[in-house]
C-alpha cells in the first residue's frame, strides 16, 4: 500500500480501507514500525494524526493544533508501550542426566536370564525395576507348557496322551509347534520336534546322562516313533499319527520366551534393553551409554567361564543366538559325542562345525534355525539364509571334528579355529589372545 502526507500546506490523503496490519505514518511518508501494537489503537491514532495534520493546514491557532499534535504523540507512545511484550524469563539450562541401567537377574530353563533396561526417566526406574516379578511369572509360565523335565507341564501332558485322538493345546504350544514344524521343513528335516525319545536315549534330557553308546537296536527302537510327519496341527489342537510319538522344544523355547519378555518391556514402555535368556538375546535402542548393545560369542570350549568371549557383536534391533556341540557332551571310548543329534542318523554330528550364530529379527527363529545349520553345515545353511531376507550368521569351525575345545580367549584370532560369517553379519570385534 502507499500513502502520502505533504508538507504543511500540501494535500493530504487517507484511506482507512486501504491500512493493513499495524502501518502508522508521519509527515514524512510510510513507516512501518512495532506489529506489537493493537490494531485498533493504531488505527485511531493514525486517523487522529491525519486529521490534526489536515486542521493544521487549516487552522489559525496552531498552538491548539500543536497541543492536539503532542497528545497524538503521547497516545502513539502509551499504544506502543501497551502493545509490547515483556521479554519471557529464559529458565537455566540443565544437562540432562545419563540413562540408568537396570539389571534384572533370575534363573529359569535350568539355566539363568539376565535382563537389561537402559532408564532415561528416573522416575521409571522403580517401575523397570518392579518388572522383575512378571518376567519371573513369565517365564515360569513357558515353563509350564513346554518344559519336558516338569512332569505336569502341557507339553509332558501331551507326550503321555498316547493316543491319536487330538490333543486341544494352548495358544503358546501351538505357535511354537508350527513355527518348529515349519523351520524343519524348510531345513530338510534337520530341525525335528520327534527326536524327544533319541534325546531321552543319548541321556540329554530328563532320563539323565549315559557314560557309554546306546546300543544300534536301541537307536533303531527310538527311530521308529520320529518323524516330523507324526505330529500335526489340527486346529486349536495337536494329534499324533503315532501315538507313541514325543517332542521336545528344547531347541527352540528359550527364543520364543526371549520375545515375550521382550514384548512385556515393549509393553511396559521401555524401548532401550536388552533380554538374554539361556544364552539367547534380543536387543532393541542403545544401552545406557547411548551405544548398541555389545553381546559376546562363547568360545568353544568345554567349560562355562563366562569370560571366555570369542568374539562381541554390536546389536541393534535384532536377536542373537547360538547353537554349539562343545558344551553339552559326554564321551566314551576316547570320542566325544554331542547332544546335536542328525535325524537322519539318530546319532550325534560329527562335524568340524562347533558353532553356529544366528542373527535375525526375532528370537524364535533364530533360535529355531540355529540348530539345524549345525547339522546341515555350511553350505545349505548359507542357502537357506539367502532365502530368508534379514537372517545373517557366524560359522565358528574347529581344526578337527574330534578336537577337544579347551583353548583360552582369543584364540579365533589365528587360533586353531576358523571363523566364517555372512556378508550381513556385523563386524565383530576379537579380543587379543591371552597370555
Amino acid at each position: 500500500m502507499s500513502s502520502s502526507l505533504r508538507g504543511a500546506r500540501g494535500t493530504s490523503t487517507f484511506a482507512p480501507a486501504e491500512l493493513e496490519g499495524n502501518e502508522l505514518f508521519d509527515c514524512r511518508g510510510p513507516l512501518r514500525v512495532l506489529e506489537s501494537v493493537p490494531k485498533t489503537l493504531a488505527r485511531l491514532t493514525v486517523l487522529m494524526f491525519n486529521t490534526l495534520a489536515r486542521l493544521g493546514s487549516q487552522s489559525q491557532e496552531p498552538s491548539v493544533v500543536g497541543a492536539a499534535l503532542f497528545a497524538c504523540c503521547l497516545l502513539l507512545a502509551a499504544a506502543c508501550e501497551s502493545g509490547q511484550a515483556a521479554p519471557a524469563e529464559i529458565p537455566a539450562v540443565r544437562p540432562a542426566s545419563p540413562p540408568t541401567e537396570v539389571v534384572l537377574q533370575g534363573e529359569t530353563m535350568g539355566s539363568t536370564y539376565t535382563i537389561k533396561i537402559a532408564v532415561a526417566d528416573p522416575a521409571q526406574v522403580v517401575v523397570a525395576q518392579g518388572l522383575q516379578t512378571k518376567i519371573d511369572e513369565t517365564c515360569e509360565r513357558i515353563n509350564d507348557v513346554m518344559s519336558t523335565y516338569r512332569p505336569n507341564s502341557e507339553i509332558s501332558r501331551f507326550n503321555n496322551h498316547k493316543s491319536t485322538e487330538p490333543f486341544v493345546a494352548s495358544e503358546e504350544l501351538l505357535l511354537v509347534v508350527t513355527k518348529a514344524l515349519a523351520i524343519g521343513k524348510r531345513c530338510e528335516g534337520a530341525y525335528d520336534i520327534t527326536l524327544d525319545p533319541l534325546i531321552a536315549l543319548w541321556g540329554f534330557d530328563r532320563a539323565g546322562r549315559r557314560t557309554e553308546v546306546p546300543t544300534d537296536a536301541d537307536i533303531a527302537a527310538a527311530r521308529a516313533h520320529v518323524g516330523p510327519d507324526r505330529v500335526a496341527v489340527v486346529g486349536a489342537a495337536l494329534q499324533k499319527r503315532d501315538p507313541l510319538t514325543t517332542i521336545n522344544l528344547g531347541g527352540i523355547a528359550s527364543g520364543y520366551a526371549v520375545d515375550v519378555v521382550a514384548l512385556l518391556l515393549e509393553r511396559a514402555g521401555f524401548h532401550d534393553y536388552m533380554v538374554e535368556i539361556t544364552g539367547e538375546v534380543r536387543a532393541h535402542g542403545k544401552n545406557a551409554r547411548g551405544a548398541p548393545w555389545k553381546i559376546g560369542i562363547k568360545v568353544p570350549r568345554a567349560d562355562d567361564d563366562p569370560t571366555s568371549v570369542a568374539a562381541t557383536v554390536p546389536l541393534i534391533d535384532q536377536s542373537l543366538t547360538t547353537s554349539g556341540s562343545y558344551h553339552n557332551f559326554f564321551e566314551a571310548g576316547g570320542r566325544r559325542y554331542s547332544h546335536i543329534l542328525d535325524p537322519k542318523t539318530g546319532r550325534p554330528i560329527d562335524s568340524d562345525l562347533v558353532s553356529v550364530t544366528v542373527l535375525y529379527p526375532d528370537a524364535l527363529s533364530a533360535d529355531g534355525f540355529d540348530t539345524p545349520f549345525m547339522i546341515l553345515g555350511e553350505e545349505k545353511a548359507r542357502a537357506i539364509i539367502a532365502g530368508h531376507p534379514g537372517m545373517e550368521a557366524l560359522f565358528i569351525h574347529a581344526a578337527s571334528p574330534s578336537q577337544t575345545v579347551s583353548q583360552k580367549q582369543g584364540d579365533l584370532n589365528g587360533g586353531p579355529f576358523r571363523v566364517t560369517k555372512t556378508a550381513g553379519f556385523p563386524a565383530i570385534d576379537v579380543p587379543e589372545a591371552s597370555p
